[in-house]
């Protein structure tokens, strides 16, 4: 059993630049939509998910940007020719699917967090203050595959969950499956520490600034000596409720670890740093977590790609239609193979 979640926004984002020149006979730009459908397809061949969820983003400020206005300030305004496309991806989406998800008030990746843990089993609304690593005993569809297909790093918290992975294009098309060992050895440090990296590194493509002179390296280094921002606010006899959320038990060795890093005088302009940067890696940590959305709920419905056939016809994606013909073909005979 296995489930597709897709970012939307993003793909939306990446196609549009796969394909700038594409357009109907009437000149509409197409290449967006092209580009989607095509790589849409694509994962449902090779992963041949039983459910399939389209996440996005909504024009509408989120709760991230109410804690902080200056979240993701700089980035331009997206392509008019792109934007344009919205509508007619989306109706696609629908007809291929009916979770084509997207709440105001948050992003797509709060909409992938919660519908990743939807179909992991677990059930109830998750608080920021709630620590990722107690929701691993919550997942109780230990069969369950979720396969999460975005570029959006903040996902990588995921990798906590059993059975998540996270799908990442390389150069050339190709995809690179993530899950947590892959991710502990690119960044040296664990899914549950993603978020204290973060505070610690910051995120320019969010505008989200972390500690001067700590960079990814430094981040990782620190890290695996006190274990979490949460256990080295409550040394330091700071408030570490901000930090709670991947927050987890020490044990002898790394609490021996913590205290000589706090006993190493080299380290004493990282930790006044610390202290007087604290409130800002607080608020860095917050709007790097994901965040539960209420009333988002998948729909038991089958993935439906020759629903959308009608679309390709009327905008000329000969190509897919004939990607779809020889996917249904591939299908019979998987079907046959399993019978005889």
């Amino acid at each position: 059993m296995s489930i597709l979640i897709v970012d939307s926004s993003y793909l939306v984002f990446r196609s549009f630049f796969a394909y700038p020149r594409l357009t109907d006979k009437k000149g509409f730009p197409t290449g967006a939509f092209y580009g989607f459908c095509k790589t849409v397809i694509s994962l449902i061949k090779d992963y041949q998910p039983e459910q399939i969820v389209f996440a996005k983003d909504m024009k509408e400020p989120t709760w991230r940007h109410q804690i902080y206005g200056a979240y993701k300030a700089g980035r331009p305004e997206p392509d008019p020719k792109m934007t344009a496309q919205f509508p007619i991806i989306y109706d696609w989406c629908q007809l291929v699917n009916p979770n084509t998800m997207g709440v105001a008030g948050y992003e797509a990746d709060d909409i992938i967090f919660t519908t990743t843990l939807e179909s992991l089993g677990f059930e109830g609304q998750i608080e920021i203050g709630v620590g990722l690593q107690n929701l691993t005993q919550s997942a109780i569809k230990s069969d369950q595959k979720v396969y999460i297909f975005s570029s959006d790093r903040d996902l990588y918290q995921l990798l906590v969950l059993p059975n998540v992975i996270c799908l990442k294009s390389k150069k050339g098309g190709e995809l690179e499956e993530i899950d947590a060992e892959k991710f502990s050895n690119e960044f040296g440090v664990k899914p549950i520490q993603w978020v204290d990296f973060k505070a610690l590194v910051g995120d320019s493509s969010d505008n989200l600034k972390g500690i001067d002179g700590v960079g990814p390296k430094t981040a990782a280094t620190i890290l695996n000596q006190v274990g979490n921002l949460y256990q080295l606010a409550l040394k330091l006899n700071l408030d570490p409720k901000a930090f709670e959320r991947s927050n987890f038990e020490l044990i002898s060795q790394e609490k021996d670890s913590l205290d000589n890093f706090l006993a190493n005088p080299k380290n004493a302009t990282f930790l006044d740093k610390f202290k007087t940067n604290f409130d800002s890696l607080s608020q860095v940590y917050n709007l790097a977590s994901l965040q539960f959305v209420p009333n988002c709920q998948m729909k038991n419905k089958p993935i439906e790609l020759h629903n959308g056939k009608q679309i390709f016809l009327d905008y000329g994606f000969n190509s897919l239609l004939k990607d779809l013909d020889k996917f249904k073909q591939e299908e019979i005979k998987d079907l046959q193979d399993s019978l005889f």
